[in-house]
């Protein structure tokens, strides 16, 4: 039963950079259900509201937006332990590298993302934000590791992470299409847990969608642990 919270709910928190990024304005909304929403209308601020639930949305839409994705965001992790790294690893160190291939690679990884299925984000729009997101992992400004494998000067994938705290945290893990089911994958996966381990972390955390069953058929074998999941909504204003 949907009950008609309309105004009801707790107002988002302003996002800035993904605001600047798309030119509209942008919010986040956290909640753990809905039954302790505060009054307010603030929700009218935004164009685009992305919302974060740990349980299905069971309440009216709020009044004025249009629900243009849902989907599942599912979060593993690992413990940062020794593993053997193949020689065809790279982490990269702020040499000359093909940044059109590593654009193109990080579209890949985001070929499911909740950018990817929203039908009111243009393709455009989707790329700009892979694309930004892969220039600012090489800068460091995203990511503080970058790993990559290249063969015949061409290179075929890669991965990105951060540490927060005493966690390592993946951000895009990708192999080019005509080189997935070579382990690959599996290889870039070893060698981030073991450069966490060897960084004295305690974990490695990565999330994915829950629509993205090779992905988390990949990070199993790995020897990730499904840990947690959050139901997620863009909301757009109509």
């Amino acid at each position: 039963m949907r009950h008609d919270i309309g105004n009801s709910i707790q107002a988002p928190t302003p996002l800035p950079w993904d605001s600047k990024f798309f030119g509209f304005t942008v919010g986040q909304w956290l909640s753990q259900g809905h039954d302790t929403a505060v009054p307010n209308t603030s929700w009218n601020a935004f164009q685009l509201v992305y919302a974060f639930t740990e349980n299905p949305w069971d309440a009216a839409f709020p009044k004025g937006f249009q629900c243009s994705y849902q989907g599942q965001h599912i979060h593993y992790r690992c413990a940062a332990q020794p593993m053997s790294v193949a020689a065809c690893i790279h982490s990269y160190k702020g040499e000359a590298v093909d940044a059109r291939a590593c654009r193109e690679l990080a579209c890949v990884a985001g070929h499911v993302s909740r950018f990817r299925q929203d039908p009111k984000m243009t393709h455009q729009q989707f790329q700009d934000l892979y694309h930004t997101w892969m220039d600012t992992s090489l800068s460091g400004a995203r990511a503080d590791s970058v790993l990559y494998i290249k063969e015949n000067e061409m290179i075929v994938g890669l991965l990105t992470g951060k540490t927060e705290g005493k966690t390592a945290k993946i951000g895009l893990i990708a192999v080019h299409p005509s080189r997935q089911n070579e382990q690959m994958g599996q290889s870039l996966l070893q060698a981030y847990i073991q450069s966490a381990h060897q960084h004295g972390l305690e974990e490695v955390w990565v999330t994915t969608q829950g629509s993205n069953a090779q992905a988390q058929n990949a990070f199993q074998r790995a020897g990730f642990q499904r840990a947690s999941h959050q139901y997620v909504y863009h909301f757009w204003k109509a």
